[in-house]
């Protein structure tokens, strides 16, 4: 079987926006002839957990979780972050809040490629900037990366305010 990394910020058992499509890759893809490796942020204490989206026992589908660095709290807290999150917001956080989740993924993703032999790596969004993290990965082991934007990103709040 030909190997797939798929790099995707949301993946069962969280039940949250973009989970799904990146759920139905892993369970059909085997069937067509690929091992799926998914490289996805670690379950968050208090996310919503659907436990039907399950793989089967039977699928070879293996899922690593990388971790998040998300300053979400710092906003309610005393007026010097505040005001460093508002700082972060407007000069850092291009063109989505989860950029920096793009520093673990790009080493776990280029380990991973490496130690399993991946053939592809495969991006699925949003966030759009995993779509960095993911060609970085992929050009640094000479790897063919498939990109699936499938949402409209020229509608992002961030683009829109820089026109």
């Amino acid at each position: 079987m030909k190997r797939i990394l798929l790099l995707s910020y949301a993946f069962p058992p969280q039940n949250i926006v973009g989970a799904t499509r990146p759920f139905k890759f892993c369970k059909y893809l085997p069937k067509h002839g690929w091992q799926p490796y998914v490289l996805t942020r670690t379950v968050r204490d208090k996310a919503p957990i659907d436990d039907k989206s399950r793989l089967d026992a039977a699928n070879p589908t293996k899922v690593y979780r990388c971790s998040d660095i998300e300053p979400t709290g710092w906003g309610d807290r005393s007026l010097v972050l505040r005001i460093l999150w508002l700082l972060l917001c407007g000069f850092v956080l291009h063109p989505d809040h989860q950029i920096l989740w793009n520093i673990p993924v790009l080493f776990k993703s280029i380990y991973l490629i490496i130690k399993e032999r991946i053939d592809v790596v495969f991006c699925t969004m949003p966030p759009y900037s995993s779509f960095i993290s993911a060609a970085l990965a992929a050009k640094l082991t000479k790897r063919p990366f498939v990109d699936d934007s499938r949402a409209l990103w020229t509608l992002n709040e961030y683009f829109l305010r820089t026109q």
